[in-house]
């Protein structure tokens, strides 16, 4: 399986000002756990971004990362970190939370942009959120990531990318963050 991302700063005219494009190689272990529990029936501890190691469902949204606008615990996320992804990351380093003050982005609904789609030898997904700058000032943002539901109420990190160089994020600006999960076979 092959994972993609895409991250896209637009300013307030709507004018792309920087895009990225990289394979990322950012699965964290929550991933893992959470596939291998859900395969085997068998709840495995992961370490939710609270830093709280909790039991995972293998019956409620195990993987859920659609969210509605305004909430910043679930989906594609942005943090201003640069700490090196590590296997053990269970959370952006400096995760950038919703809202409209100083160092904060409004965060849009998360999306699965279409259903799987099958190219040649390929099946793949998107998963896509915009977050826009209202705070009055730039927004740096080094780091994104995914968090996913392991049940009801907790999350986990399961993709964590620092990104190759700063994307700030003009006031009245936007950035929109695009991850490609791809099966080839």
């Amino acid at each position: 399986m092959k994972l993609f991302y895409e991250v896209i700063v637009k300013d307030k005219h709507g004018r792309v000002i920087l895009r990225e494009n990289k394979e990322s190689r950012s699965w964290v272990m929550a991933y893992n756990q959470l596939v291998y529990g859900g395969m085997s029936g068998s709840g495995q501890s992961v370490k939710c971004t609270d830093g709280v190691s909790r039991t995972q469902s293998t019956t409620y949204d195990l993987l859920l990362v659609a969210r509605p606008a305004g909430y910043h615990n679930r989906g594609c996320v942005v943090g201003s970190g640069n700490a090196p992804v590590t296997i053990n990351d269970y959370k952006l380093e400096t995760q950038i939370n919703h809202g409209v003050g100083p160092g904060q982005l409004e965060h849009y609904e998360c999306t699965i942009l279409y259903p799987p789609s099958v190219a040649g030898s390929q099946c793949s997904f998107r998963v896509k959120r915009i977050f826009h700058n209202a705070s009055g000032a730039p927004v740096t943002v080094r780091e994104i990531g995914v968090y996913a539901s392991i049940s009801n109420n907790y999350d986990a990190c399961v993709i964590r990318d620092v990104l190759g160089a700063d994307a700030p994020v003009p006031h009245g600006g936007a950035i929109t963050v695009i991850y490609t999960v791809r099966a080839i076979a």
